[in-house]
């Protein structure tokens, strides 16, 4: 009995849908962990744990692409840089002030971001529509970050790390337009091994500092769980999975995955971590969403 459809197409969406109910996971997991485990330390063992699982399905081809790899070094220097190091421990660090919940409804505005950075850098020829969606999204985007926390007293107040995980789904956004360029004839074990090595080595002296400066793990069930699934799925499934939409869809399509993320993120949030939406942070996701809506009405 067939399992999956023969279409690459729809495999890929597919692909695009458990991608994006496995981010929402990595979401709670990091906000369950990150209490315990200061940022970098905790991108260095993600990123630590991954190479090690995926190198020994990885080595043979590592030997036999060595020089693929070395002719293609600086666009794999960029991505693992980019997926890896910078975006995660700026995400960890923007959690670590905020919600599972605003980290899930920030997801959403992936695709404004790619449209906004092929547009001004890549040449993308944007319509005057899609520029209005970014803006009505836009403005959702600082609804959210301006009031989407809520203090003791119970006034909405201005969270910095809802700002902060906004800068790293730029970096995200930036990666997601890059990764096609990738020498796509690597295998998937390869690529994450390759990503995962530059992350670990890159993250290494922020590591050190924050070993240094007495930041040390506290160490739980919660904290063995929540870092395996970022290790192994967050970071080995997920970057596999989204790759291989990419490169069946486009940057462009893939990204609209990222709108299942927010609903399945609260939905989690609330059963694991009791988190519920502000209707701030709910207006604003509303805005993101009538903005992309906006957006791909007119680029039709």
């Amino acid at each position: 009995m067939r399992i999956l459809p023969e279409s690459p197409i729809a495999r890929a969406w597919i692909a695009l849908v458990i991608t994006a109910v496995l981010w929402a996971g990595q979401s709670i997991a990091a906000k369950a962990v990150v209490t315990y485990v200061p940022p970098a330390t905790l991108s260095f063992l993600r990123w630590g744990i991954t190479l090690a699982v995926v190198l020994p399905f990885a080595f043979a081809e590592l030997k036999r692409e060595r020089a693929s790899i070395q002719a293609n070094w600086r666009i794999l220097l960029l991505l693992g840089l980019m997926s890896t190091s910078l975006q995660n421990t700026v995400f960890y660090w923007g959690i670590s002030y905020s919600t599972a919940t605003n980290a899930a409804l920030l997801n959403s505005t992936i695709p404004i971001w790619i449209l906004v950075i092929s547009s001004l850098f890549f040449g993308r020829r944007s319509t005057h529509g899609e520029w209005t969606g970014v803006f009505v999204s836009l403005v959702g985007v600082l609804y959210i970050i301006l009031g989407g926390a809520r203090s003791a007293s119970g006034v909405y107040t201005f969270n910095p790390g809802d700002l902060i995980m906004a800068c790293g789904l730029i970096n995200w956004s930036l990666y997601s337009v890059l990764v096609p360029r990738r020498p796509t004839h690597l295998g998937g074990w390869t690529f994450v091994t390759i990503v995962s090595a530059i992350g670990v080595v890159a993250i290494l002296p922020v590591y050190g500092a924050e070993v240094a400066l007495g930041w040390n793990i506290t160490w739980n069930t919660q904290v063995v769980v929540g870092t395996l699934y970022m290790a192994i799925i967050g970071s080995i499934v997920t970057t596999i999975s989204y790759n291989y939409a990419i490169d069946k869809l486009g940057a462009a399509k893939a990204s609209f995955g990222t709108h299942l993320v927010p609903v399945c993120g609260m939905v989690l949030a609330f059963l694991f971590l009791g988190e519920t939406p502000t209707w701030s942070a709910l207006g604003g996701f509303a805005l993101v969403m009538a903005g992309i809506f906006i957006g791909q009405t007119a680029r039709r």
